[in-house]
């Protein structure tokens, strides 16, 4: 019997490295995968960066940080000057303004954002909204400009900026800023990712890239259905680039919001000082379902609203950041597993996703069917 063991062991150490090696052929297409901790980022990701990705666990209003946080209606940022200015004037050089502090990055002032709204779907995940930007130095009445990881030179707008969803890096996302609207999307990897990401509409605002909820004094938390690529689906045309107005082509009116449901509502945003800590999102049902909301994995605290608002879950921190997350495996296994998980885990980001865990249980199954 416990030969037996140790073959199945076996297995599933080779099934689980060869379904790595899978893994790892998709996210060849970048440069690197990053994991957001205070040892996990380098001083700089690209070359001729004016800021840095080593942003230390502080807070500071004259940081260079460029990491992005997009994690839950409570806790996201926004890129903005670093000495102030037009969105578009600066893109190369944005540095980050976060509502939560602890990640090296500038905090947004209070009373900043007006109404933020955040939406999880399959393939990515959005935060939309509407504040007072010039509290953060943008020029008022800038109608903003687009940052997104590629540019003109493929080092990013910002140059080096990084995007992080969950302690899980974002490879393909935007961003759209002006003085009184924000948006940003970050699509989970995959076959969506570019579609469902696309950075070649940078002329056409928040409104036409990412179809949402941009109402004032609301701050919500909602799952979603996948909005439409923006490429197809307008009447009349086969497909709509930004390109095709230079040849007379109207920009056609943009995509209703798709769908959303299990919406959650806050009366504002509670700082929290999450540190690095990775939100839980962990159900009795598939990873995708999970609600939106953040928990923390060290303590939280349920509060409700004298009106009628949804129930509230508020990250609290009671001890020093927690750097890691759970690993991709939740149940015991042979050490050779373990190692492969982790591994995993490095690769795609410290909440592991659902392609690893997906890839890891089934090849752990049909070795063990072995």
């Amino acid at each position: 019997m416990y030969g037996q063991k140790q073959s199945n062991v076996a297995r599933i150490a080779l099934t689980a490295s060869a379904a790595l090696a899978l893994i790892g052929s998709v996210h060849g297409q970048y440069t690197a995968t990053y994991v957001p901790s205070p040892s996990g980022l380098p001083k700089t990701s690209e070359s001729g960066q004016s800021g840095t990705n080593d942003c230390g666990t502080g807070s500071s209003q004259t940081s260079q940080c460029q990491n992005f946080y997009l994690n839950s209606v409570e806790d996201f940022c926004v890129w903005a000057p670093p000495n102030g200015g037009e969105v578009a004037t600066f893109e190369q050089v944005e540095v980050s303004y976060c509502t939560q502090p602890g990640r090296g990055t500038r905090v947004i002032p209070e009373g900043t954002i007006q109404g933020a709204h955040f939406l999880k779907t399959p393939h990515y995940v959005q935060i939309t909204g509407v504040g007072d930007f010039t509290k953060i130095g943008i020029t008022a009445g800038d109608e903003g400009g687009e940052l997104d990881p590629h540019g003109a030179d493929g080092n990013g707008n910002p140059v080096g900026g990084l995007m992080f969803h969950n302690g899980q890096q974002m490879h393909e996302w935007f961003s759209f800023m002006s003085a009184t609207q924000f948006c940003t999307r970050a699509c989970f990897d995959g076959n969506r990712a570019t579609s469902l990401c696309r950075h070649t509409y940078d002329e056409l605002g928040c409104d036409f890239n990412a179809p949402g909820n941009y109402a004032p004094n609301q701050f919500e938390s909602c799952q979603g259905n996948d909005a439409q690529d923006i490429m197809y689906g307008y009447p009349g045309l086969s497909t709509f680039q930004q390109a095709d107005t230079t040849n007379g082509v109207q920009v056609p009116s943009p995509h209703p919001a798709p769908a959303s449901s299990n919406c959650q509502y806050f009366s504002g945003i509670t700082q929290s000082s999450v540190g690095y800590a990775v939100a839980s999102t962990s159900s009795s049902s598939s990873s995708s379902s999970s609600s939106s909301s953040s928990s923390s994995s060290t303590t939280t605290s349920t509060s409700t609203s004298s009106s009628s608002l949804a129930t509230v879950v508020t990250v609290t921190s009671t001890s020093a950041p927690m750097y890691g997350s759970t690993t991709t495996a939740s149940r015991q296994a042979a050490s050779e597993v373990q190692k492969n998980t982790n591994a995993a885990s490095q690769l795609i980001g410290m909440n592991g996703g659902n392609l690893i865990k997906g890839t890891l249980a089934v090849a752990i199954g049909f070795a063990l069917f072995l």
